[in-house]
């Protein structure tokens, strides 16, 4: 049966209307979600305004920090930058802050924010600074808002490490914001800046694991072929001397436990490397907690410029064959004059005669020293004439790592003049009474050395000659003819009337007219009694001994302290206690300072000579000078200003060499730098010896007023994993944490005891007598007695409580050398007279190490930036942003980086170039908390 008609349509209108609801029912679906999502888009797009205002806020305060840098560190001259926690505040809340000074001593900003909007630059320091050890602090951000960390927890490893800044307002002008009369803060920023140079850097390597052949030699006429340091199997001791000369790297794992630089994935790694953590992936993995450690004490890489903070000078090359270098360049460059053997281990020298004033700095000469000498004489009556017959004697002693040869175009005379008139009295037992003879004034007798005489390193040769000369008739020397009277016909016996004074030794090669050593002794020889002239015995002689305290020629604070091989030697420099002079002639077979001395039979070698060109102006403290090893010691005074005023660029003259960075170079400290603006650097540029320093940096740059103890441990650190020298097996020896006294000569020298280095350990003292500590070449250090003298350097550098003002400064306050003696490395050596010898530690062996990377101030800097978006209605900070960047300082003259040369290097600086030489940002990154 057929339903109605209005129950169908019922029916059908409620399906209709179900149908109705569901649409309608999507549709507020739809709006709702079109709302929801244009309120999410419209959120997400306040938040990205307001991520970047914050950023923009944070670039403000990076932005600032770098005019900071620009101000008060651009400048060179009296400029030295150091953290806080080296001055001697109690309890210091912020240890981490970096300081800029002056030549005083005084700070004169600290660069954290605050200090720019305060009319004393110094107001945020370190007694005044938020504790960020103090209390619960909540991370990064303060709840009350007021403050935030630049350095938090992820960054760093310990409370007290962290830095705590007080926000600084950005306001409005008043009137900008609607509804605000008054300005209003409407974001904050903070920053801080911290000092590069006082770490180690991470991403130096050593070089030399590459290979390839390239000609560094340059002196006149070398041969290519024969100098290739970086060769495997082709003269592979030059490779190891290298090495010797100066470290070829920080040693990074006295930092990161975990790494090995010298693996082969970690040399082509480390040089990549800009950021701290991009350490974490290197090979041996160093964990996060080993990095946070290491954030005040290791930098990727500290670049520093050439400059000379005592005159505001870039510094000269003194790598340079011509210019200002001197006499310098000839010591740097000079190559022996031949060399035997199968390798280049051994090396002799002709004696050469010294370059420059006597006594003045710098000064070099090659050849022996005069330690002992004297004149003998008797009369004897021949064919009725009076005779009188001299013996001139002497020691010739090779102090240098060495050996020293003599030919037929290097022949020695030896000669003593007697400046004042010498009168004899003459008793003839057949004539009553006496009779007189004298020398006249000016009396020059000279022995000619006939043969031609090799020295081994350290050895004294004895050499003797004797000559008769008639009184009556001939000349004698420089003298006129003396006459005596006919009627002696014997000499029985002598005396002296008159007193000698200023009796001058002197020691000459044949045909030079500078001689090699002149002696003028200081003793005033008086009348003797008289002295039986029976059997031709000598009847009275003239002499002296050179003083036998070692001391007296190693180390300058003694009160006769001199350097041995001074051109002219005078006054109390013998031994006073020898009244006549008198010594039994021996074979030519090498004596020690003389019979009974401690050094008897001894081959002292205290001095070097170059093998190759020198790598770090350090190894010139073997040039002579008042003192020995004047550069780099705490005597050296006005030589020391050589470390700010120069530097060893080692750019090869004789090779076409490409500065483009595809060929290293002997000094690996060194990189070049292409001016802004100015054209491409060619090899003339970095040839020039006054402007060179305009397209260098220091690579590895460490600021010697570091108070990072785990920064000096791995700057003073070494490590030679192959180290060859004569005597030894082939594949080297082990070498860690060594100093060389002489770098060029060290591997000439045989073993000391056994199995025991030229460079002795600690432990290997006290198995050695006195006479092999003689022998030694240099010294090993413990990675435990490296730890205890930089913490000592930096204990004493903290007591000074402010940083040195160059490194002259440094260097004469004599700090490395007192640490060494606080910490007692040497102690293992008991006698007095060796405290100074090679085996003995020394501030100048550090000096030297560490000199083609030291400065005095710093030039690369981290800079944390902090920004932040208030609302100026609710007070409430919608908006946050860190960010970090590296800022180097460059050559560049702020104003005009395209200035002329001389515009750059000459101080005073123009008034358009106050603000000094240029940063830039290298390196910058954005921050999360999480990287806080």
């Amino acid at each position: 049966m057929q339903r109605p008609t209005h129950q169908r349509l019922r029916k059908e209108g409620g399906f209709a209307l179900l149908l109705t609801i569901v649409l309608v029912a999507f549709l507020v679906l739809i709006l709702v979600g079109l709302a929801t999502f244009t309120r999410v888009e419209t959120q997400v797009s306040s938040n990205s305004q307001q991520l970047a205002l914050a950023r923009q806020n944070a670039l403000t305060g990076l932005n600032i920090a770098v005019g900071q840098l620009q101000q008060y560190a651009g400048p060179d001259k009296d400029i030295v930058t150091a953290r806080s926690d080296i001055i001697s505040v109690a309890a210091p809340k912020q240890a981490y802050l970096t300081g800029v000074w002056d030549n005083t001593g005084n700070p004169v900003t600290w660069l954290v924010s605050g200090n720019e909007k305060s009319a004393t630059p110094t107001a945020v320091d370190p007694a005044t600074a938020l504790n960020p050890a103090a209390g619960a602090l909540t991370e990064p951000v303060a709840a009350d808002e007021s403050y935030v960390f630049l350095l938090g927890s992820n960054s760093v490893n310990t409370n007290g490490e962290r830095v705590l800044l007080p926000k600084q307002p950005l306001k409005a002008p008043a009137g900008s914001v609607p509804g605000f009369n008054a300005a209003q803060t409407i974001g904050n920023y903070a920053y801080w800046v911290g000092d590069e140079g006082i770490k180690s850097s991470a991403s130096l390597v050593d070089e030399l694991a590459t290979t390839g052949a390239i000609n560094y030699d340059n002196s006149v006429g070398a041969d290519p072929a024969n100098d290739d340091w970086r060769a495997v199997s082709s003269n592979p001791e030059k490779k190891v001397r290298l090495n010797q000369l100066s470290p070829p790297r920080q040693r990074l794992e006295r930092i990161l436990t975990a790494v090995d630089p010298d693996l082969a994935a970690s040399v082509i790694d480390l040089p990549k490397v800009l950021n701290r953590n991009q350490l974490t992936f290197l090979t041996g993995t160093p964990t996060p907690t080993e990095v946070k450690q290491s954030f005040h004490d290791l930098t990727p890489l500290s670049r520093g410029v050439l400059v000379d903070t005592s005159t505001g000078k870039l510094r000269g090359d003194f790598s340079a064959t011509t210019g200002t270098a001197g006499p310098v360049t000839s010591y740097q460059i000079q190559r022996p004059n031949s060399v035997t053997g199968a390798t280049n281990l051994v090396a002799d020298y002709f004696p050469a005669s010294p370059s420059a004033v006597a006594g003045t700095w710098p000064t070099f000469g090659i050849g022996p020293v005069v330690s002992e000498a004297g004149i003998r004489f008797y009369f004897a009556v021949s064919g009725g004439n009076l005779v009188l017959n001299y013996w001139l004697d002497a020691e010739f002693w090779n102090p240098y790592a060495a050996r020293l040869k003599t030919d037929g175009a290097h022949e020695l005379q030896f000669s003593v003049k007697f400046p004042t008139k010498v009168d004899f009295v003459v008793t003839d037992t057949a004539v009553p009474g006496t009779q007189s003879v004298s020398l006249p004034a000016n009396t020059v007798l000279t022995a000619k050395l006939s043969t031609t005489p090799l020295w081994e390193p350290g050895e004294i040769l004895h050499f003797y000659g004797g000559v008769s000369m008639d009184l009556k008739s001939a000349a004698v020397g420089e003298a006129t003819a003396v006459t005596v009277p006919a009627t002696i016909t014997s000499a029985n016996s002598v005396d002296i009337q008159s007193t000698v004074t200023n009796l001058e030794f002197k020691l000459e090669l044949v045909g030079n007219p500078t001689p090699l050593q002149t002696l003028t002794l200081g003793t005033a020889f008086s009348a003797e009694n008289p002295v039986s002239n029976s059997a031709g015995t000598p009847a009275f002689a003239y002499g002296y001994e050179f003083n036998k305290d070692l001391l007296v020629w190693s180390e300058g604070n003694q009160a006769q302290s001199r350097d041995p091989r001074l051109p002219v030697m005078t006054g109390a420099f013998e031994e006073t206690a020898l009244s006549l002079w008198q010594v039994t002639p021996s074979a030519n077979a090498g004596v020690g300072f003389g019979a009974g001395d401690l050094n008897d039979g001894a081959r002292v070698v205290l001095f070097d000579l170059p093998r190759q060109e020198i790598t770090a102006l350090g190894q010139l403290r073997h040039l002579i000078g008042a003192k020995s090893y004047q550069l780099g010691s705490a005597w050296g005074g006005g030589v020391n200003r050589n470390f700010d005023a120069a530097f060893i660029s080692t750019v090869p003259r004789n090779h076409p060499w490409r500065p483009d960075g595809s060929e290293p170079r002997p000094n690996r400290y060194l990189e070049v730098y292409q001016p802004a603006g100015a054209p491409a650097a060619v090899i003339a540029d970095l040839r020039d010896p006054v402007n060179s320093s305009r397209y260098q940096l220091i690579k590895g740059a460490f600021n010697i007023n570091s108070t990072s103890v785990n920064a000096w441990k791995a700057v003073l650190g070494s490590k030679l994993a192959a180290w060859d020298h004569v005597g030894v097996a082939a594949g080297g020896v082990l070498l860690d944490n060594a100093f060389f006294r002489t770098e060029h000569g060290a591997q000439q020298r045989n073993p000391l005891s056994g199995t025991i280095s030229p460079v002795p350990s600690s432990a290997d003292l006290g198995l050695l007598s006195d006479l092999q500590l003689l022998g030694a070449t240099g010294r090993q250090l413990t990675n435990a007695e490296v730890d205890l003298l930089a913490a000592e350097i930096v204990n004493l550098l903290k007591t000074r409580n402010k940083p040195f003002s160059s490194l002259a400064a440094f260097i004469n306050a004599g700090f490395i050398q007192q640490a060494i003696d606080n910490t007692n490395i040497n102690a293992a050596i008991t006698t007095t007279t060796l405290r100074h010898s090679a085996a003995a530690l020394t501030q100048s062996d550090l000096i030297s190490a560490i000199s083609p990377f030291m400065a005095a101030r710093s030039d690369t800097f981290l800079v944390r930036a902090y920004g932040d978006v208030q609302n100026p209605a609710t007070g409430k900070v919608e908006g946050r942003a860190w960010c970090e960047a590296t800022v180097q300082r460059l050559p560049d003259l702020v104003s005009n980086p395209a200035a002329p040369v001389a515009d750059v290097i000459d101080p005073p600086l123009p008034a358009d170039k106050l603000f000094g030489r240029r940063f830039t940002i290298i390196s910058f990154r954005w921050l999360t908390p999480d990287d806080l």
